[in-house]
């Protein structure tokens, strides 16, 4: 048989067969990890920032080092202000209760014993004498009562013994209620004004007024 030319071939058969039994668990793996941040804290300016691992692979907890920055340029000098700002302030006050007789007719300066720190402003007799003209602010206060007769009362500030308006308050004054008086006012003032808290009657000719927690300040404001 001649050979020369002949062919072969390989024929292959594949049979499955039946599903082998489950293989056994695998080992547990690890536990997630968790990351939580301790501390940060402010390092010197110019050194390296740090991160710091406190913790575990597992249980991670950081440590922040942050650098301060460094300090900037200086700005420029702002505008000058406005003058006379605080040139001028000081004031009078009083926690002492004071008893005044007033009448109806002649106003009665009320008592106010204690000085605060001044500038360009002097006190006498319970009087404020301003130093520099300008325009002011002025703030007031009074506790008020009586325990002899209900009248009106009128407390007032003066300048130069006449009430400024817009300081005029009038109001019926009760057997042992407290009322409190309290203001501010917006002036024109000239050097050598005497600023006062004054108090004045309704009718009765003699009424018997408490005073008490009293403050009368001054303050320039442009």
């Amino acid at each position: 048989m001649d050979k020369t030319n002949t062919v072969y071939y390989n024929c292959y058969r594949f049979i499955t067969g039946p599903t082998g039994p489950q293989g056994p668990t695998g080992p547990t793996g690890m536990a997630a990890a968790t990351i939580s941040v301790n501390q940060t804290t402010t390092g010197a300016p110019g050194t390296e920032a740090q991160v710091t691992n406190i913790g575990t692979e597992n249980n991670v907890i950081l440590d922040f080092t942050i650098p301060q920055g460094i300090q900037g340029e200086q700005g420029s000098i702002g505008p000058t202000g406005p003058a006379n700002g605080l040139n001028s302030f000081g004031g009078l006050y009083d926690e002492t209760p004071n008893v005044i007789v007033a009448n109806p007719t002649t106003p009665q300066i009320i008592t106010i014993a204690n000085e605060l720190p001044t500038t360009n402003l002097n006190y006498t007799n319970n009087t404020l004498n301003i130093v520099n003209s300008g325009i002011y602010e002025i703030s007031y206060r009074a506790i008020v009562s009586t325990t002899t007769v209900e009248d009106a009362i009128t407390i007032a500030v003066q300048k130069n013994n006449q009430d400024i308006p817009g300081t005029i308050t009038t109001i019926d004054l009760l057997l042992n209620q407290d009322i409190i008086i309290q203001g501010n006012i917006i002036a024109s003032l000239n050097s050598n004004d005497n600023i006062t808290l004054t108090l004045l009657s309704g009718q009765e000719d003699s009424l018997t007024v408490n005073v008490d927690d009293i403050y009368l300040i001054a303050k320039q404001i442009n």
